[in-house]
């Protein structure tokens, strides 16, 4: 589900997208989960690499991207390596015509909400683009230790 913010948000000078995860795979990915009231993907294999696939499409009023965040949380304090892949196109061009992605990293995680900024992968989308976000867990890297990774989904706020 992508939601588009309107009314009173609207009249802000920044637009905000927010889009949930579509496509999970891998050994452990489960696609449709919950914990409490929180609809999530849930990357559950320490020693697979697994992904969750969002895609968007970016309004006419875009400018360009002011924050764009992977938002996740881990079932437990570890630390996680990652790295995000991205690639768009608007109406008349290839699906792929544009592709970036972020270096592969490893970060420290709780159990707390964290938002893992990929903003260094949407160097160039532009409004009218559809835009399709694949973050992937290398469980299968020494440097992983998380047992379960839950993934929210992405949010991309843009100036217009």
């Amino acid at each position: 589900m992508v939601k588009v913010v309107t009314g009173a948000a609207a009249a802000s000078p920044n637009g905000v997208l927010w889009a949930q995860p579509h496509f999970v795979s891998g050994t452990g990915a489960v696609l449709s989960a919950e914990l409490g009231n929180q609809a999530l993907a849930i990357l559950g294999d320490n020693a697979a690499m697994q992904r969750v696939k969002c895609s968007l499409a970016i309004p006419l009023d875009f400018v360009a991207v002011t924050k764009a965040v992977v938002c996740v949380f881990a079932g437990s304090a570890a630390d996680l390596h990652y790295q995000v892949y991205t690639s768009h196109g608007a109406d008349g061009e290839s699906y792929t015509a544009h592709s970036d992605s972020t270096s592969a990293a490893t970060r420290g995680m709780t159990v707390a909400l964290d938002e893992i900024d990929i903003t260094d992968a949407l160097t160039d989308i532009a409004a009218g683009d559809y835009l399709g976000v694949s973050f992937q867990r290398n469980g299968d890297n020494v440097a992983d230790t998380i047992t379960t990774l839950r993934v929210l989904g992405v949010l991309i706020e843009y100036s217009r």
